[in-house]
């Protein structure tokens, strides 16, 4: 079910979502799926934040985090440290175009992650 709205999102303005609660659960959710990104990928502590160019790893996790969550371009873009927001839907568009078997095996490991729980989410 959490795959059919994440794909039902996917490529959806969240402009109607607004204000401070809507943002701040927003980026925490976002926060959970990239934690649980670099945990299934192996990439805890990895340096692939460092990074300043735009990687494939990065293009991965950019992809995970504007299919699965609302949190807009220019976040995930600062937060990949990507460089401008653009870099977001390119990145989106090369990770579902890809053919490079390193990309497909990295989203295909994300695409089967489970949605970080609730509990996780609110310390419950």
């Amino acid at each position: 079910m959490l795959e059919a709205v994440g794909q039902a999102l996917e490529g959806r303005r969240t402009a109607s979502l607004s204000g401070e609660p809507v943002a701040a659960h927003g980026k925490a959710w976002a926060e959970r799926w990239l934690a649980a990104a670099e945990k299934a990928l192996g990439w805890e502590g990895s340096p692939w934040q460092q990074d300043a160019m735009v990687t494939s790893e990065k293009q991965v996790l950019a992809w995970l985090l504007r299919t699965r969550t609302a949190v807009s371009c220019r976040w995930i873009s600062e937060r990949l440290g990507m460089g401008d927001e653009s870099s977001v839907s390119r990145a989106v568009g090369v990770v579902r175009e890809s053919r490079e078997r390193q990309v497909r095996r990295w989203k295909g490991l994300l695409s089967r992650l489970q949605a970080p729980g609730r509990e996780e989410l609110t310390g419950e």
